[in-house]
Order: structure tokens, then sequence, then C-alpha cells
């Protein structure tokens, strides 16, 4: 009687085995999702892929504060202004029908009419803006 009762095991003992490896395989789950959601973000980055550095990967290029890699903000294309840095497709496309509606733009405080800039967006563009469409 006693090895039969030593066979079946201690039950409390199983049942912290079992809620452990549910515990396990939970974390294992989340972990997994949290890495799915960090590839899907990073696959819908433009210019950004894995093995790619993030000076590489910048149209503007790595010196980023020499004016002959800045854009014209009065000739830019979309894909030109959404390449600066925390400008996306929407914002940019906000610039460009703002450049529309209003004209061109005389100085870089003239981007704070568009919806979405503020000073702290104005500040990391400038150094990649230039105006020389108006001085021809």
């Amino acid at each position: 009687m006693k090895n039969q009762i030593k066979s079946l095991g201690n039950p409390h003992l199983k049942a912290k085995r079992f809620l452990f490896g549910k515990l396990i395989f939970c974390a294992s789950i989340f972990a997994l999702t949290i890495l799915f959601q960090f590839w899907v973000d990073r696959q819908n980055t433009p210019g950004l892929s894995f093995g790619t550095s993030v000076s590489s990967a910048n149209p503007l290029g790595a010196a980023k504060d020499k004016r002959d890699n800045a854009i014209d903000v009065n000739t830019a294309d979309l894909k030109a202004l959404s390449a600066l840095p925390g400008i996306g497709q929407k914002l940019a496309e906000s610039i460009l029908k703002d450049r529309e509606a209003n004209g061109a733009y005389m100085k870089p405080a003239d981007l704070l009419r568009v919806k979405g800039i503020g000073e702290k967006t104005l500040e990391k563009i400038t150094p990649f803006l230039r105006f020389d469409a108006l001085k021809k």
C-alpha cells in the first residue's frame, strides 16, 4: 500500500510543477509576441532593415550639419520630406499641402504653420533644410 501511494507522488508537488510549466509557457508566448511586434515595427519603418546601419539608412547622409546635403523645402517632393528626422509620410503630405495653399517657405520658422510641426521637430529638421528656391 505504501508503495502505491509513493508511486502516485505528492499531488501538491505535481500541481506546483504544472503551474510552473504553465507560467513558463505563458512567459514564452509573451516574449515571442513582443519580439514579433518589434520585427513588424522594424519592417514598417521606411529606410531601416536588419543589417542596415542608421547612417546608411539616412538618405540625407551621415553628415547632418552640412548644407550641401540639405534639401530645399520649397522644391522637395514627398519622398525627400518624409526622409527628414521626425517627419513621416503624413506630415510630409501636410507640408506639401501647406506649401501649395500658403506659398513658399522663407525661413525655418515658417514651417511652424504646418499642424504637427512644433519647436522640437523644427529644431531637429532645421540642419537638413535649405530655402534656395527663392534666391533664384
